[in-house]
């Protein structure tokens, strides 16, 4: 008898750049795997430093988010944050709540730019 374990997977940050220049990546990974580890996929960015205009960017694949959350993947607190923040989570209030967020999407990925 062969038993298998579940594999916890979750969507978490993976951190890039220089000291003090922070870039993300947004990956589904193992839960054991170390932070800057290996990961399963990569399913979008996040620059938390803001461009000439003041303005922060996130690059989602949603179709791919969408998958792997169909699967059970679990966002860390800080991905669902900024799944939030793009409205994704919670996409039936999107045209009330997100009013200060532009959102450009196209088949399969979408990029939004907000203030924080």
């Amino acid at each position: 008898i062969v038993y298998r374990r579940k594999m916890v997977v979750r969507m978490r940050l993976q951190r890039f750049g220089q000291r003090n220049k922070p870039f993300y990546r947004i990956v589904v990974a193992n839960a054991k795997s170390p932070r800057d580890g290996r990961f399963i996929e990569r399913v979008g960015t996040y620059n938390p430093i803001p461009a000439r205009d003041g303005i922060k960017e996130v690059i989602i694949k949603s179709d791919r988010i969408k998958y792997w959350l169909a699967c059970g993947a679990q966002p860390t607190k800080r991905v669902a944050w900024l799944l939030g923040k793009v409205c994704y989570i919670i996409i039936q209030l999107c045209s009330s709540s997100c009013a200060g967020t532009n959102i450009t999407a196209d088949a399969h990925t979408s990029k939004v730019d907000y203030e924080s």
